[in-house]
């Protein structure tokens, strides 16, 4: 079995669905966030820097998506990329805010979809870089 093979099947069948359907899903939160945001927030383009990173975070899990798909050993970069884009949203959506809703709000979204789905991400580039190790 060469290795192509080997990360092939480190690559779980379910990653490819789960990456393009949470890409697909931040669309219109990403629409809604950039078109309700003030444009000026302790800095200027507020609206655009925060929407910025949410585009960026769909093109990582889309990307993520299309090489689970592919089974390609290239997920192990877009994968940890999509896991630290999750970890810098989170971390700058609850430190940014001011307001204790808001606050209490980012705290749920990073506990329970931000950091697990970083996990998953780092999860799976571990599973396709520890195999590929362990057969060189």
């Amino acid at each position: 079995m060469d290795l192509s093979k080997k990360i092939h099947s480190q690559i779980p069948e379910w990653a490819a669905n789960v990456f393009i359907l949470l890409s697909i899903i931040l669309i219109p939160w990403t629409v809604y966030l950039s078109l309700s945001l003030p444009t000026h927030h302790l800095s200027s383009h507020w609206d655009v820097m925060w929407g910025g990173l949410d585009v960026g975070i769909i093109i990582l899990l889309a990307t993520s998506g299309i090489l689970a798909y592919k089974k390609s050993k290239f997920i192990v970069l877009s994968a940890n990329a999509t896991a630290s884009f999750l970890l810098l949203d989170a971390w700058f959506d609850i430190l940014s805010e001011r307001r204790r809703f808001q606050v209490i709000e980012s705290l749920v979204l990073a506990i329970f979809i931000e950091i697990p789905l970083a996990i998953i991400c780092f999860s799976v580039a571990y599973r396709v870089l520890a195999h590929g190790q362990q057969h060189h």
